[in-house]
């Protein structure tokens, strides 16, 4: 079934809004702007969220059972649905928290107001953003895995092809173009340390903590926490306080990873170069000129080597969001999704790009 369609709400009619204010559109432009978008990479996730969620509250009987079961069917349909692009969330949303939740009372009456039973915004959206952040981490390793295996097929090839060693943008001493690419591997593998601590973090289940200071409804917070693959329980202000905490050590890892692809970005610039001509690479990785057709640029990774400073900014920029703000939440830290959202497809894109291209390079 198609998801219903649902009139655009008006700024008044947000869960926090007191109403009636004049100044009610402005408002709703300058604290959505485009968190919409970003709330799109977290859809599935918050239906996820909500299947655990609903199968808790009627085990502990805060939901019927007829309830939780129309409310779970929803919920999955919803999943479905978002995934085959039937439905997505739009500026004049809230977020995507309001537009599932709408979605499911247009569908299932009143039952779809009890999905926000023993549950704030606060730890609804940290559990789907530690969910995205846990499955990104993943997909991140997997790339860097990649993009590590390009590399380490280049140094078997090449073994034993000599190749100069530099210091100082000046060849220094012999070695071989397997040495190169090896080191390049070595590299990125020894980032998956950091992975693991970034993980570690995010394995924590915010689920019942409500706006940072607890529930007070007989909640079975591990029940939640196994059903969503959750290593523990987080403590309920922990969670709150932890925002910003986690999204940084995110990108702390993966800026490891980008810090990497640019020093091999520069290499490979210079060594593509005519001056250098240490190898050629796949045609479909290079751009021409408009003037002179001789040219064939290495685009492709001077924008990989340039986009490590811009993954520097939204790092920076995370990380002075949170500084000097109170225990608690506070609305600063909305801004931390889109940062981290950012910088974790960046730190992606990159390792495709290096996935599919150093197979194409030619000694």
């Amino acid at each position: 079934m198609p998801a219903t369609a649902l009139p655009a709400p008006s700024p008044s009619m947000a869960i926090w809004s007191k109403g009636g204010d004049e100044a009610a559109a402005l408002v709703h432009e300058f604290t959505v702007g485009d968190d919409y978008l970003y709330d799109r990479a977290l859809a599935p996730y918050d239906c996820l969220g909500s299947l655990a969620h609903v199968a808790m509250l009627a085990q502990v009987g805060l939901v019927p059972v007829d309830q939780a079961r129309a409310l779970s069917a929803g919920l999955r349909a919803l999943h479905r649905e978002f995934i085959a692009g039937a439905w997505t969330v739009e500026a004049a949303d809230e977020d995507v928290h309001s537009k599932i939740e709408g979605l499911l009372t247009a569908r299932l009456g009143d039952a779809g107001k009890r999905l926000h039973t023993g549950r704030s915004r606060n730890d609804q959206v940290l559990t789907a953003i530690r969910l995205w952040q846990k499955h990104e981490l993943c997909s991140a390793a997997s790339g860097v895995a990649a993009a590590a295996r390009a590399l380490l097929t280049q140094a078997r090839a090449h073994e034993f092809h000599p190749f100069p060693g530099y210091t100082h943008w000046q060849r220094a001493m012999p070695s071989s173009l397997g040495m190169f690419f090896a080191t390049h591997a070595q590299a990125l593998v020894d980032d998956l340390a950091l992975f693991d601590g970034a993980f570690a973090l995010a394995d924590s289940c915010p689920l019942g903590s409500g706006a940072g200071y607890g529930v007070g409804l007989p909640l079975d917070r591990p029940m939640t926490a196994t059903l969503l693959g959750f290593a523990r329980v987080g403590l309920a202000g922990a969670d709150g306080n932890g925002r910003g905490k986690v999204e940084t050590a995110v990108l702390d890892a993966l800026g490891a990873v980008v810090n990497d692809l640019s020093r091999l970005a520069a290499d490979l610039v210079f060594f593509t170069s005519a001056e250098c001509g240490f190898f050629t690479i796949g045609a479909g990785f290079t751009t021409g000129s408009s003037i002179m057709p001789q040219k064939r640029n290495l685009d492709l990774f001077e924008l990989l080597r340039g986009r490590a400073s811009r993954f520097l900014g939204l790092r920076t920029g995370l990380y002075a969001t949170t500084i000097g703000l109170p225990s608690g939440y506070s609305r600063d830290l909305q801004d931390t999704k889109a940062l981290c959202i950012d910088g974790v497809r960046l730190a992606r894109q990159g390792l495709a790009v290096v996935a599919a291209a150093v197979p194409t390079l030619v000694p």
